[in-house]
């Protein structure tokens, strides 16, 4: 469950963004930039659209969960599927429990429902893309994932569950 502070639309919400910490104000109150906002910025004045469905980023949300009460609201970017209102965020095409870095050439932009779909899968086209930049690939975090990945395995009384967090794995020449 979210708290809903305040909704901007596209434009109104990267001059918010685009201004430095302190200032990021609406209706007053302090906001913070959501996790994909190095992406968002760079498609600035373009569809931001999910790479999976197309699902369009329409408006700014400033939003908090109701667990997270401290701190500031964060401006999180919205579409709509389905006639109902989604998450947009940052994917990583090299998922990062695959050693996936945070380097914006990894980055692509996505809704919360294809995002949490796909896990840590690979297309045979992003195993490709895998291969052709090594150097998006974190050896720390590949090391972080299989650790997760093991301990899942571990939890897992589902054969089809565990044999499918541990092919991701295998899919990249990586054994847990």
């Amino acid at each position: 469950m979210l708290i809903f502070y305040s909704e901007l639309p596209i434009e109104q919400g990267f001059e918010v963004l685009d201004k430095p910490k302190h200032d990021r104000l609406i209706r007053g109150r302090q906001v913070s930039a959501c996790s994909g906002w190095n992406l968002f910025k760079t498609l600035q004045g373009q569809p931001i659209k999910c790479w999976s469905c197309g699902c369009e980023a329409d408006r700014w949300i400033a939003d908090r969960g109701k667990n997270n009460l401290v701190g500031h609201p964060v401006l999180n970017l919205y579409g709509i599927k389905d006639d109902c209102i989604v998450l947009m965020n940052r994917d990583h095409i090299i998922p990062k429990s695959l050693g996936g870095t945070d380097a914006l050439e990894n980055l692509r932009p996505a809704c919360e429902v294809c995002n949490g779909a796909r896990g840590n899968s690979l297309t045979p086209e992003e195993l490709q893309f895998r291969k052709d930049n090594p150097h998006l690939v974190s050896d720390v975090r590949l090391a972080a994932g299989k650790s997760k990945a093991k301990k899942a395995i571990k939890r897992h009384n589902n054969e089809v569950e565990r044999e499918k967090i541990a092919e991701a794995f295998h899919t990249i020449g990586e054994e847990l």
